[in-house]
């Protein structure tokens, strides 16, 4: 019997002695092509692993690849990676199963865009994936930058510092997560829920989106499709300002809240609005439009909207200092300063009515502007 126990023991040592020593005097280099082959069949495109590649057995088995390219479909699509490190979670590795505790992705530089004729296209190919075969517990980016171009419009966006961090159930969905990034100087933040993709190829997709330094959020939430690689969108579009209080050359001025939402029919041609509500300012004194709108995408952008109200009390709305004449430039300065900021960089037209309006200490009938 001790004979048995100490050959099981000596068994046991030698086997943590190869995890431990195996690893470090196996070259990895030579295997290189298949673990570029296996990694190309669970991205759906061509990938490439031009730096070292270091495995680990012990305490969890993992792989860490550097300097790692896959091949986009499109010149527009494409990644690269720093580095790319997953930890697998060894019971389901002894089955045969591919499933990361763990996944990062240091550094990486994402390509994504529209082409021409409005298909959309990235690295991943999901539809040429075994989407199922991998699944991820924890997925993070770090430190990435992401390039998207359209190229009806010939533009080019660039996301640097691009964070992410949640969960990815497999290629094809769903993720769930949060992260930042940094746009044009301005700092970010976001969260992301993006459902399984069903057999039309649509998803449910909710995004929100805060800006650091402004007191403005957006959310949208709708299903997302990509018919024959064109991306369409169909759902809600909500964009707020809360009221925040700022000093201003001593005094206390709080600014007024605001609040948009519309029903949106997206394709990369344009964007269309109804079911449009502004709500400005805060309850009961608030002004209340109904409308419609259309956005054009492409080489020249823009946008044009009609708000309605039948009733618009701007005196009540406006609150000014003591021995202000309403005068109705004053009146409507005071409405549009909490709208300051950076201008749109495309054409915007608003057509404002109102069947009754009170401005100025005077009543007027039918009033009709356009901004």
């Amino acid at each position: 019997m001790q004979t048995t126990l100490l050959g099981i023991g000596i068994a046991i040592i030698l086997a943590l002695i190869a995890a431990l020593v195996g690893p470090h005097v196996v070259d990895w280099r030579s295997h290189r092509a298949m673990f570029e082959r296996e990694a190309s069949r669970l991205v759906g495109a061509q990938t490439h692993i031009d730096g070292a590649i270091d495995v680990k057995l012990l305490p969890v088995p993992s792989v860490t690849f550097r300097d790692v390219k896959i091949a986009g479909v499109t010149p527009e699509a494409g990644l690269s990676a720093r580095e790319v490190s997953v930890e697998f979670a060894l019971g389901s590795l002894v089955r045969g199963e591919w499933r990361a505790t763990d996944m990062r992705l240091v550094a990486p530089e994402i390509h994504a865009g529209v082409d021409g004729k409005g298909h959309f296209a990235w690295a991943v190919n999901v539809s040429s994936a075994d989407a199922d075969t991998f699944s991820i517990d924890q997925f993070s980016i770090q430190d990435g930058t992401v390039i998207l171009a359209d190229a009806a419009s010939k533009t080019r966006e660039k996301l640097e510092r691009f964070s992410f961090s949640g969960d990815l159930r497999s290629l094809a969905g769903p993720v769930r997560g949060d992260g930042g990034f940094v746009i044009r100087g301005e700092r970010y933040a976001y969260r992301l829920s993006l459902g399984r993709k069903d057999g039309d190829g649509a998803t449910r997709l909710r995004l929100n989106l805060n800006p650091a330094d402004r007191p403005i959020s957006s959310e949208i939430e709708g299903v997302l499709t990509l018919a024959k690689g064109v991306p369409a969108f169909a759902g809600t579009f909500t964009r707020t300002r809360t009221p925040d209080v700022k000093l201003a050359a001593g005094q206390v001025v709080a600014n007024e809240p605001w609040r948009l939402t519309a029903r949106v029919q997206a394709t990369p041609a344009q964007a269309s609005f109804d079911q449009v509500e502004l709500l400005y300012g805060t309850e009961p004194r608030a002004l209340k439009f109904a409308g419609t709108g259309k956005f054009a995408f492409g080489v020249y952008p823009r946008l044009d909207a009609t708000l309605t109200t039948r009733q618009a009390d701007f005196d009540r709305l406006v609150s000014l200092p003591a021995g202000t004449r309403r005068l109705p430039l004053v009146v409507v300065g005071a409405l549009v300063k909490p709208f300051d900021g950076a201008p749109p960089a495309f054409p915007v037209k608003v057509d404002l009515r109102a069947e009754a309006a009170t401005l100025g200490g005077g009543a007027i009938r039918n009033l009709r502007g356009t901004l």
